[in-house]
């Protein structure tokens, strides 16, 4: 029986594959969209509809001369496509998973900007007015201010300042307002109690206002943004544009949004818990101080400390709901 002779360049073929092999790392990484069943593509070949799950190329030997992007995007008819970029930064064996296990892919609905209806919060201010967040009545047209007890009021724009989020709001009758929230003097600083009572998802979670509290964590927001306070209060969709209160009832900033989860997920892999960041109340002030106050102001709530309890019993009545068509 004769001996089989393997060429040498076969083996040396064989053997540079195999150590290829063995320097290369891969992470199975799992792709759920909302709405569900999307069609998912990893980078430009077809995976299926989600959820699903792709192998993507971590590392290997000489990271930079292997591709470690990877260029995900999620369609559905319908909705704008939703494209994520995903580049390993780790070299060789140093992390051997970059990417989060899971990553949630949100669509947008074609159109859905413009037929949406805009809701949050809002609360009236002693010289008759009604404050909220700019962007919930941007874009539209029809503005209904609902009271606690269920009356309804038609609203106007008074004046609007969209760098800094604030709307203040007008309606025929000032006796049909509930008394206002008075807004605090003093700063607040890092540590300080508050609390804001809101509509957050209505038409889910109900129409009776909602009371969340926390403490201020940072006298700046977002990337250090002076111009808000970054705080531990709980808030969701309809929060928007609520009061955020201290303990003797005074408006110390407006709630204004929360830090996108998805969005810092797909980053860092890690979801935040409890950062929601309120406008300072100064800005609402230098946007009164800029026009005329109306001719008969109405009646302000007292400031007094309590407990939760009677604060929000003392204040709920005067925060209303904003519907923006």
């Amino acid at each position: 029986m004769g001996r089989i002779v393997i060429p040498r360049k076969l083996i040396l073929l064989v053997l540079a594959l195999s150590i290829l092999s063995f320097g290369c790392t891969y992470q199975m990484v799992r792709f759920v969209t909302i709405p569900d069943k999307a069609d998912i593509s990893v980078n430009g070949i077809p995976h299926g509809k989600s959820p699903v799950t792709a192998k993507l190329f971590t590392d290997g030997f000489g990271a930079d001369a292997f591709a470690k992007s990877h260029t995900i995007v999620a369609r559905m008819d319908g909705y704008a496509d939703e494209k994520l970029f995903l580049r390993s930064p780790s070299s060789f064996w140093n992390n051997t998973k970059p990417f989060p296990d899971t990553i949630i892919l949100k669509l947008r609905k074609i159109g859905s900007d413009k037929s949406s209806m805009g809701t949050g919060t809002s609360w009236p201010i002693t010289s008759g007015y009604v404050v909220t967040n700019h962007h919930i009545i941007e874009g539209h047209e029809k503005i209904t201010l609902i009271r606690a007890d269920g009356k309804k009021m038609p609203a106007t724009v008074f004046v609007g300042d969209k760098i800094n989020d604030i709307v203040i709001l007008k309606v025929a009758n000032l006796k049909e307002l509930p008394p206002a929230l008075p807004i605090a003097v003093a700063k607040p600083g890092i540590g300080a109690k508050v609390f804001t009572i809101g509509y957050p998802h209505p038409d889910i979670l109900g129409a009776k206002p909602k009371l969340t509290d926390g403490l201020i964590s940072s006298v700046s927001g977002f990337q250090d943004d002076p111009r808000t306070f970054q705080i531990t209060v709980p808030v969701q969709a309809g929060n928007s544009g609520g009061p955020l209160l201290n303990l003797n009832g005074e408006v110390v900033g407006i709630v204004t949004y929360k830090l996108d989860a998805i969005r810092v997920f797909r980053w860092t892999g890690d979801l935040p818990q409890n950062v929601s960041y309120a406008v300072k109340i100064s800005y609402l002030n230098a946007l009164i101080d800029s026009v005329a106050e109306q001719n008969y102001p109405i009646n302000e709530l007292i400031r007094e400390s309590g407990d939760l309890e009677l604060l929000a019993k003392r204040i709920q009545d005067s925060v209303m709901i904003v519907l923006a068509e």
